[in-house]
């Protein structure tokens, strides 16, 4: 039989958050699918706020009896985004800016492997890595079994993602679990307000805006196959994605609404 995953509890209370007089306020960013119940659930309802970015996460804080959870959506520098749209023609380039940090597994949990494979199966797809510089010996040894070094870019230095985003039809994110990675990724966000649609995993949060929106390709399962059936949809489907996406006003994920959502929170607290 399969080894079974390993399940953290989380959120963790802090009991040093106890002695704080101020109103606390404690954020997740990342998606509690794969959490095992908070262990302190009285620790965490004596906060005046748990916060999460999304619907599907505050269920689940409701669920485990959390009286206080409150969503307030994630926020980034809009300013630096400028939509530019790339035709779709025969070559499609898709861009993935959230490396692994584990040896091994998360070459495997973050889809790393699979986009790999799907260019090594599709002569048309491209890919652009955006890495943090770990395990990049791993990673260009991956590249050089499959033979792909001429259609995967590696970058691994610091960058504005958006500098990318102009040379790529969509960013991607595959994900096993929900819990490795920010429910909503920025680089995900910045795709779509770049007017770039994204594919993602069902087990990110960020599927059910995405859906809602019609703004992107749903994947269900982390597999070769699936994501190249995913790569064909968003050929045929790139210009109703492409508008969709271009429809999403900015400052729903502006770092101003993020600001501001967190003041509403700190004032009900002082009242």
């Amino acid at each position: 039989m399969p080894a079974e995953p390993f399940v953290l509890f989380g959120p963790l209370f802090f009991p040093v958050l106890n002695f704080l007089r101020n109103p606390v306020v404690y954020t997740v960013v990342a998606s509690l699918a794969n959490r095992r119940k908070a262990s302190n659930i009285r620790g965490l309802n004596s906060l005046h706020r748990v916060v999460v970015t999304n619907e599907r996460d505050a269920g689940i804080l409701k669920s485990w009896g959390l009286s206080n959870a409150a969503i307030v959506p994630p926020g980034i520098d809009v300013s630096r985004v400028v939509p530019d749209a790339l035709p779709m023609k025969d070559e499609v380039t898709v861009l993935m800016a959230s490396a692994p940090w584990v040896v091994e597994e998360q070459f495997d949990t973050k889809g790393v492997d699979v986009l790999l494979d799907a260019v090594a199966s599709v002569s048309t797809l491209r890919l652009i890595l955006l890495w943090r510089g770990f395990l990049l010996k791993e990673l260009l040894e991956r590249i050089d079994r499959r033979g792909i070094g001429d259609r995967v870019e590696v970058v691994s230095h610091h960058v504005n993602v958006n500098h990318y985003l102009k040379r790529t039809h969509a960013a991607v994110l595959l994900a096993k679990r929900g819990d490795i990675v920010n429910a909503y990724p920025h680089s995900l966000i910045a795709s779509l307000l770049a007017g770039k649609p994204v594919i993602l995993t069902d087990a990110l949060p960020m599927a059910d805006y995405v859906r809602h929106n019609r703004c992107g390709i749903v994947v269900d399962e982390v597999r070769t196959g699936p994501f190249i059936a995913a790569v064909e949809a968003l050929k045929s489907r790139y210009g109703e994605l492409a508008r969709n996406a271009r429809r999403i006003d900015s400052r729903a994920f502006s770092e101003q609404a993020m600001i501001e959502g967190y003041r509403d929170l700190y004032r009900l607290g002082v009242t």
